[in-house]
Parts: structure tokens; C-alpha cells; sequence
């Protein structure tokens, strides 16, 4: 067994959203109870796959660049 140490964090954090394998057409959404008429979603829904196509496109960009011959 090894010990997982953690350390406080010591700058601002952001949550990152991780998905490894989701159904491409599962819904992501901001939770119901979460939003209201003075709290709206900060982002529109979106489906697994349309939030990681672009990003995955993204990050092989540089694999793009100068492809060709």
C-alpha cells in the first residue's frame, strides 16, 4: 500500500470535467435543483460528444500543422 499525500491548495482551482469513454449522446446539463430564474445555467447543454470533439481536435492541432506530404 502506498501513502497518497495531498497538499492544501495554494491558488484558485477550477473543476475539469473528465470523461474516458462517455456515451456520445449522454446530455450534459447544468443540474435542475442547481439553476432558477435568479441563478441561470452558466453554459447551454451540450452532449458528450459535441463538448469532446473539439477539444480532442485541439489537442492534436499540432499534428496538423505541416501534414500534408
Amino acid at each position: 500500500m502506498s501513502l497518497h499525500r495531498v497538499r492544501a491548495p495554494t491558488a484558485k482551482r477550477f473543476p475539469v470535467a473528465f470523461f474516458c469513454n462517455p456515451n456520445p449522446d449522454a446530455p450534459i446539463a447544468a443540474i435542475p435543483s442547481c439553476i432558477g430564474p435568479g441563478n441561470p445555467p452558466n453554459w447551454l447543454p451540450i452532449t458528450a460528444a459535441g463538448h469532446l470533439r473539439p477539444r480532442l481536435g485541439a489537442s492534436k492541432a499540432h499534428r496538423r500543422v505541416g501534414a500534408g506530404g
